[in-house]
């Protein structure tokens, strides 16, 4: 796990993503060391990263933008029935990210199944006491779409790159939804979704989900 410190200190990016939730040198001191005793999720909470989800998978992807392809997943975004997929009636099944930067690894959660050039959905849902602006921050390899309370807040990259996405969101009192269609086209197979205040700070209700 210090493995995972070092990384974090050493990349800008996360280290953005580090420095903007967790405000005092004190409070990021003592994060670094629950990433030294393993308790990753602990601190992708801390950090405002999405852990658990349900997931559902596969269907073919042809390698065009995130909106040419449309599969039955997208028509009703709820996890609670199997759908037809590439191998036949597929269902939803939960998923635990352990990632301290809430990576889901999709290439290992469908495994030993082939990966490549196939199309996943995800799905997770959260509870607010009251409305609220936020900011969402996306990364996936290799492209990624997703609708917050059934309305598209990006719509796909369209373009191979890891970069990460921002996209400013309302949210709502009470539960709010996360619905995400993720593509892949060749090697690594993954994404990531993390939630904030428009300054960068973890959201705190999310923090002890």
């Amino acid at each position: 796990v210090l493995q995972n410190r070092t990384w974090l200190e050493r990349t800008r990016q996360f280290r953005d993503i580090w420095e903007d939730p967790v405000r005092t040198p004190e409070r990021r001191v003592e994060l670094s060391l629950m990433l030294d005793a393993g308790e990753t999720r602990r601190v992708a909470k801390e950090l405002g990263f999405v852990l658990d989800w349900h997931i559902i998978g596969l269907w073919p992807n042809p390698e065009g933008p995130a909106s040419l392809t449309h599969y039955e997943p997208e028509d009703t975004r709820t996890p609670f029935q199997g759908h037809y997929g590439r191998s036949g009636l597929v269902p939803w099944r939960e998923c635990r990210s352990e990632d301290p930067f809430g990576t889901v690894d999709l290439r290992a959660f469908f495994r030993p199944e082939n990966v490549e050039s196939t199309v996943a959905y995800a799905y997770t849902e959260f509870t607010l006491s009251a409305p609220r602006q936020a900011r969402i921050q996306l990364f996936a390899d290799d492209d990624i779409a997703i609708w917050v309370n059934d309305r598209i807040a990006f719509g796909g990259k369209d373009s191979r790159t890891t970069d990460v996405i921002v996209a400013d969101i309302p949210l709502r009192t009470g539960k709010n939804v996360l619905f995400v269609k993720i593509l892949n086209r060749t090697l690594a197979f993954k994404f990531s979704v993390r939630i904030t205040t428009p300054d960068g700070a973890a959201l705190p209700e999310l923090q002890g989900e």
